[in-house]
């Protein structure tokens, strides 16, 4: 979970920009795994 809180926290601190770099880099990642445990 501190993962999670460093992220929200660089969220807030860094550039927007980067902080939707890594919500979509999350977004992505977590579509994959969906289609992953689907297929399966």
């Amino acid at each position: 979970m501190s993962i999670l809180i460093d992220i929200i926290a660089g969220f807030f601190t860094s550039d927007l920009s980067v902080g939707w770099k890594l919500v979509a880099i999350l977004g992505v990642a977590l579509l994959g795994l969906v289609a992953i445990l689907a297929l399966a």
